[in-house]
């Protein structure tokens, strides 16, 4: 299945609300580099939660993604990538999507 696909299934969920369906569309867009679907608001502390999330989301990824990388620098972008998570999960009481 392509991913294109997925996504288009994804968003046509009918249990997946209007709000979630829309975070997580501006979620891949931002990670893909593309202009957000929405425009994240909130206090301080929440909207840098979500930044450190996509930050370390989009991190992550690059190092997966990259030929040269080592074990440990995927471990340790992996780690703050669940550091990031858990404090998102700790400010909004749900889990980080990604």
């Amino acid at each position: 299945m392509k991913t294109r696909e997925k996504k288009s299934r994804l968003f046509e969920d009918k249990s997946i609300s209007l709000t979630k369906k829309i975070f997580l569309k501006t979620i891949v867009e931002a990670l893909s580099g593309g202009s957000p679907a929405a425009k994240i608001q909130g206090s301080l502390e929440e909207v840098r939660s979500v930044s450190e999330a996509l930050a370390s989301t989009r991190e992550f990824h690059n190092v997966l993604n990259d030929p040269k990388a080592t074990l440990s620098s995927v471990t340790a972008a992996l780690e703050k990538k669940q550091e990031s998570a858990s404090e998102f999960e700790r400010i909004h009481g749900i889990s980080w999507p990604l």
